[in-house]
């Protein structure tokens, strides 16, 4: 919601539509130790077996169609399902798009939910949030339509880091 309301696309629609994405994007995973892994390098990714990798590769597209077979399920939603895993720079998955293709509300919640998980695991301090606009930076939100978003979460963060002092 922060994020949004910082680049004025706070609607009530839009808001409604990235709570869906959020509480169906891994609907296909049923564990939650795989519903954990954001990037296809990570640790946790490669220590899995062949099924579980295919399983996580995959699972976005799978989402996606699965909930596409519910008429109530806006398209906005489907996107954003399927493209939650993606980065502007074109190193997401499953697809590999960039911010020429991504849409812009699933650049607003990918940056979301990759905030949210990054201040699960690090912590919300000063050091930690600006490690997190680094990562923003080199998957490629500080270009193109992604900029906007950059900025509303810099925004964002820089109002969490005011609070702690």
């Amino acid at each position: 919601y922060l994020i949004a309301k910082k680049i004025r696309r706070a609607q009530e629609s839009i808001i409604n539509k990235l709570i869906s994405a959020a509480l169906l994007h891994d609907i296909t995973l049923a564990s939650s130790r795989l519903c954990q892994i954001m990037d296809l390098g990570s640790d946790e990714f490669l220590g899995l077996d062949r099924k579980e990798k295919a399983l996580v590769k995959e699972h976005a597209l799978a989402c996606s169609t699965l909930l596409a077979t519910d008429d109530l399920i806006d398209q906005d939603v489907l996107t954003i399902v399927k493209e939650h895993h993606e980065l502007p720079n074109g190193r997401g998955f499953p697809r590999g798009l960039t911010h020429r293709n991504l849409s812009g509300l699933s650049m607003i919640y990918i940056a979301a939910i990759r905030l949210a998980d990054h201040i699960y695991l690090n912590g919300h301090g000063a050091s930690s949030l600006a490690n997190f606009l680094e990562f923003l930076k080199d998957a490629g939100f500080d270009t193109g339509h992604g900029q906007r978003i950059f900025e509303g979460v810099s925004e964002v963060v820089e109002s969490a880091a005011q609070q702690e002092d």
